[in-house]
């Protein structure tokens, strides 16, 4: 149920959480962010996915009097977006993972400039990403890249889970229905390029991004599902240089999981990745590989 100062505000901040007890600290650090990004009350909806939940960690949530909590068995981020999607009622909303934080002042920055133009549905910012001590600018060329479209999208994803505000009557709960299991921000882009939806990019930080080592890109289960993304853009998008660059990528793709297959002595996995790399984008560049998986089972027959 939506909580009544909520329907008063401008914009709404939706935190998808496994609500664990070990990201009960990044997620009163990612809520207290939020308190402090604008001048003006924000409503906030935390969607609890997945039966991983701390009773003490939901408490809490439930506890905040600007807080919406939403319940969803299902343990997914790019589903509990789709559900903290369709309960907005404010005219701007976007999202904030648990273990990220907003900067000061930083809905004001967002807002101020999706206003300047009523056809704006999305404004993206650059930010902080934070590594073992160590912040760095996250984007170098931002509004370059967002102004480029797809073509921009092929070269970096510019749309993240902490950099955007969106124009809740532009993009639509619509462009969340048909999400991708990883990679989800990267599939939402595409679709608001496809879409034609302006998007402006402002060079104001705005955010940290935590960079941990349990993050869900690095995961296996994250760099194995770049193929159906792939597989979906290619069957999208209309430029022939387009289809040539997410041809190469997926060349790309297929030939690390050969290495990687190829380094645990899975010959068969790395020869049927090396094959796909190589009839999904013919090339000379891959010949000496062949090689050198021929060479290496080879040595290892002859050892055992």
């Amino acid at each position: 149920m939506q909580k009544e100062n909520c329907q008063k505000t401008e914009v709404t901040v939706i935190i998808p959480t496994t609500a664990e007890e070990k990201r009960f600290k990044s997620l009163k650090n990612a809520v207290s962010s939020i308190r402090e990004a604008s001048s003006k009350p924000t409503g906030i909806t935390v969607v609890v996915n997945g039966q991983r939940f701390s009773g003490i960690v939901v408490e809490w949530i439930k506890s905040q009097s600007d807080i919406n909590y939403i319940y969803s068995e299902k343990g997914s981020a790019p589903h509990a977006q789709l559900i903290g999607r369709q309960s907005v009622q404010t005219d701007f909303f976007c999202f904030l993972d648990d273990d990220d934080e907003f900067l000061p002042d930083a809905i004001d920055t967002r807002l101020e400039k999706i206003k300047e133009n009523p056809g704006t549905g999305v404004v993206v910012t650059n930010g902080y990403t934070l590594k073992s001590g160590t912040k760095k600018i996250q984007y170098q060329n931002l509004e370059q890249l967002v102004n480029s479209g797809i073509d921009g999208l092929l070269v970096s994803n510019w749309l993240g889970s902490c950099n955007h505000l969106m124009r809740t009557s532009i993009v639509s709960s619509s462009f969340f229905d048909d999400y991708h299991p990883y990679y989800e921000w990267t599939w939402l882009a595409f679709k608001i390029c496809k879409a034609q939806v302006i998007s402006k990019a402002i060079n104001t930080p705005t955010f940290t991004y935590n960079d941990t080592e349990n993050s869900a890109s690095k995961s296996a289960d994250y760099r194995g599902s770049f193929e159906s993304l792939a597989l979906k853009m290619l069957k999208n998008v209309d430029k022939k240089i387009q289809r040539k660059i997410i041809k190469s990528k997926l060349s790309d793709h297929y030939h690390r999981l050969s290495e990687e297959a190829l380094n645990e002595k899975n010959y068969y996995m790395s020869i049927k990745m090396h094959g796909k790399s190589i009839t999904i984008k013919p090339s000379l560049r891959y010949v000496a590989y062949t090689r050198h998986i021929i060479a290496k089972y080879i040595r290892n027959k002859f050892k055992t």
